[in-house]
């Protein structure tokens, strides 16, 4: 079986590959957005600790009526406070990389070829132990500027602190093997990928 790390900064689209990898090469997704999304309901491991870290500071402000996280105060929070952006971090980081080895572990045992998990923050964040190689996806700034404002209402900038806070592309290339440019035309993305999975 096959693990491929796919990755790159936001607004690469490269949710649109980790789909057309699905789709067209049956590989079995592993978001780590999504999972992270999970694990951070009301009820979920992360939940409480969430609470707590803000909790504080905060009281219940964190939280809306039904209880669960409001992400958007949170969002706003540590977009302001990046303590509490590393704090956040260091109780999702941990449990989604745990969440994701047990899933690679079913998937192997199922008798899966191509597993893929797609997240910003693979490199440095100890997936080189996990993954087989690294797959990078990138784009040129002012395709990826308009898809933000576009998809997300990001403001320009929005997007250059999000992009200073993510390692830099070029270091990125440092440990990918392959690297896509996904500009939009989805024929060129799976002409890249057939290539890649030969």
């Amino acid at each position: 079986m096959k693990v491929i790390g796919l990755t790159g900064g936001v607004g690469s689209g490269k949710s649109t590959v980790a789909h057309i990898l699905e789709q067209d090469y049956h590989a079995k997704l592993l978001i780590a957005d999504d999972i992270g999304y999970a694990l951070s309901l009301k009820g979920a491991p992360c939940f409480e600790a969430i609470t707590a870290l803000f909790s504080e500071e905060y009281g219940n402000s964190v939280l809306c009526e039904n209880g669960e996280l409001n992400r958007k105060k949170i969002a706003g929070i540590v977009f302001e406070k990046k303590d509490y952006l590393d704090q956040m971090n260091k109780i999702i980081h941990p449990a989604v990389k745990e969440t994701i080895k047990k899933q690679i572990s079913q998937y192997r045992e199922a008798g899966e070829e191509l597993v893929v998990i797609e997240s910003a923050i693979l490199i440095g964040a100890g997936y080189e132990h996990i993954c087989d190689e690294f797959v990078l996806v990138t784009v040129p700034y002012h395709i990826r500027k308009q898809r933000l404002m576009e998809s997300r209402g990001y403001s320009e900038e929005k997007i250059k602190e999000i992009l200073k806070n993510q390692l830099p592309e070029e270091e990125m290339k440092k440990y990918c093997s392959h690297v896509l440019v996904n500009d939009g035309d989805l024929e060129k993305i799976k002409k890249q990928l057939d290539f890649l999975l030969v």
